[in-house]
């Protein structure tokens, strides 16, 4: 039976053993240790982040001196059907990726992660050999945000259903790390699934997410928004309500919508009521939709000719002042525009 792998607890020493990383301690860079701090930060600015990484792993001590200079990056991970990594990057810096695997062997090195991980190189990617991967995600995310100041983590889901893309997009979330972009197009999930990404998701700067058929699923929680773009593919489990929250987004698609000319008139008088931080909202109605009747008894300011991509825009004036149109495209989308 293999003994354990040893944890950075029960390690005894500071600098790595001479057996480890023996070909990769380099020995120009120790130099850069007895500079001063401030000269120090300037100079990790220029290296890239597989320079910085590497030299993290050639002592403790190079760890701790170069995580207190915390070096800006992005991170974005992408699940995928086969593949699952974290690319590295910030500004003009050549991205680097942390392929993560639970199979497979030919790895010639180690890494420290919270114990020691092997490891092998292919060009510009580390690829790390894990025993499970949600654990793997939750350690080297660990670690990046030891060593960097991580500016925005996005993330670009392929699969229709994958296991860890909910417990991973949560632990994010429970880090209060900030979200970029979140991308699930393809989602085929259970209710709870979907809540709960959704939930997680919430700060997230772009959102897209397919959405789902269902009649049990209620979201109540999208006054929580705040998104500069919001996609979701089939909204039509969406109430007017939950509509309604979505005010405080900028950019909004749903498509699949359930809502008739009844809900279009409400949805505009509460926009003219208050229409928050919304820029433009473009719903694909499930059901036809008279923009006529949509607009009855609302006061129109003027009215611009149909064309060959819609017909009739409305124009109103909300209460702050700002002006509001609304048309319908040939394709059977409502659009309501907010101008300033």
């Amino acid at each position: 039976m293999s003994s354990p792998l040893p944890r950075l607890s029960d390690l005894g020493f500071e600098e790595i053993p001479d057996d480890y990383y023996e070909d990769q301690m380099l020995s120009v860079y120790f130099p850069l240790f007895r500079l001063p701090d401030i000269v120090i930060g300037e100079i990790l600015k220029n290296w890239s982040h597989k320079e910085i990484l590497f030299v993290v792993q050639t002592s403790l001590r190079a760890r701790r001196l170069i995580s207190k200079h915390k070096i800006r990056t992005k991170l974005s991970v992408v699940d995928a059907e086969y593949d699952f990594y974290f690319q590295i990057s910030y500004d003009h810096k050549e991205p680097f990726k942390i392929d993560i695997v639970t199979r497979g062997d030919n790895f010639d090195s180690f890494w420290l992660f919270q114990y020691f991980i092997p490891v092998r190189y292919q060009g510009n990617m580390l690829v790390s050999r894990w025993k499970e991967a949600i654990h793997a995600f939750q350690q080297i995310l660990e670690f990046l945000d030891d060593v960097f100041r991580i500016k925005e983590i996005s993330f670009e889901i392929k699969p229709y259903l994958s296991g860890r893309a909910v417990p991973i997009v949560e632990y994010v979330a429970s880090r209060n790390i900030k979200f970029g972009s979140v991308h699930w197009s393809k989602f085929c999930g259970s209710d709870e699934m979907a809540g709960r990404f959704l939930m997680a998701s919430k700060t997230a700067s772009d959102l897209n997410f397919k959405g789902l058929y269902s009649n049990t699923f209620r979201f109540d929680h999208f006054h929580l928004f705040r998104m500069d773009n919001l996609i979701i593919s089939n909204a039509s489990w969406m109430t007017l309500k939950n509509i309604l929250a979505l005010r405080n987004c900028k950019q909004v698609y749903l498509g699949e919508a359930h809502m008739n000319t009844a809900d279009i008139n409400k949805i505009l008088r509460e926009i003219i009521e208050n229409s928050g931080k919304l820029q433009e909202l473009r719903m694909h109605s499930s059901y036809v939709v008279n923009m006529e009747e949509a607009i009855k008894d609302l006061e129109i300011s003027r009215i611009e000719n149909a064309n060959i991509m819609r017909e009739k825009k409305y124009w109103l004036t909300g209460n702050n002042g700002k002006q509001i149109s609304a048309t319908k495209l040939l394709i059977d989308v409502v659009e309501i525009t907010i101008r300033t």
